[in-house]
Parts: C-alpha cells; sequence; structure tokens
C-alpha cells in the first residue's frame, strides 16, 4: 500500500532515497516531542499519538511496544524512538540544560503528545467533569 504523504514513514522513505548519508547516520527516528525530550533530558521517546503518525506504531494494539522496523527502511531497532504513555517522564532536565535555562531544580519532562489528540482529550474531560 503506498505511504500517506503526511505521515512521517514517507519522510523517512524520501531521506533514505535521496540522501542516504544522512539517513544511515541517524540514531533515532521520531517527531518534536522526541527532539525536545532529548535536548532536555538526554533520552529520547515518543507518545503513542506522535508515533501513530509515523505509519511505524501499532494503533490498534497500542501496547507501546515501541515502532516496527521495515525491510524497506532497513534500520535498526535503535532508528525507532521508545514510546511511553503521554503523560510519561523521560526524566528529569539535565543540571546543564536547567542551568542555561536558568532554572532553580531540574524537574520532570512529561513527554506530552499530538496538539489535535491532546485537544480532543481535554475536550472530553471538561465534558466529564460536568
Amino acid at each position: 500500500m503506498p505511504v500517506a504523504g503526511g505521515c512521517s514513514l514517507a519522510s523517512i522513505l524520501w531521506i533514505k532515497d535521496h540522501h542516504p548519508e544522512l539517513f544511515e547516520k541517524a540514531c533515532v527516528f521520531g517527531h518534536s516531542n522526541t527532539y525536545m525530550a532529548r535536548w532536555l533530558t538526554g533520552r529520547f521517546a515518543i507518545d503513542p499519538s506522535s508515533a501513530s503518525l509515523t505509519a511505524l506504531y501499532n494503533t490498534n494494539e497500542n501496547n507501546l511496544d515501541g515502532m516496527k522496523t521495515l525491510p524497506e527502511l532497513s534500520a535498526s531497532r535503535g532508528q525507532a524512538s521508545r514510546v511511553i504513555p503521554s503523560h510519561g517522564s523521560t526524566g528529569r532536565v539535565t543540571p546543564k540544560i536547567a542551568l542555561e535555562l536558568g532554572l532553580a531544580r531540574e524537574p520532570e519532562v512529561v513527554i506530552g503528545g499530538n496538539d489535535a489528540v491532546l485537544a480532543a482529550y481535554s475536550v472530553g474531560v471538561r465534558i466529564r467533569v460536568r
């Protein structure tokens, strides 16, 4: 089946075909929250809502088992981000980053998720509370 253009897998395959040297150097594939988690804590992760946009995550099972590796990618499992719940923590802000940001402490970093999914969730929570 063709890969939808809005899905990350399409971009990953484009990089593989057009810039194989970059593809081979990639240590992980993820989304913006994957990058932010790495920058803030030193650990890569992704939430299920963002992982579902990659076409590499089994949204039917949604078991946090990680993203699959396809033969077309010929990528090691290390190139897929660890999947954790949206409310899950990737760890604490590193002391170096806390200092750079002017933080008095090193707070926990929550992975978060896709904006539309989390917005729908927050609306659902408000409706149930009323």
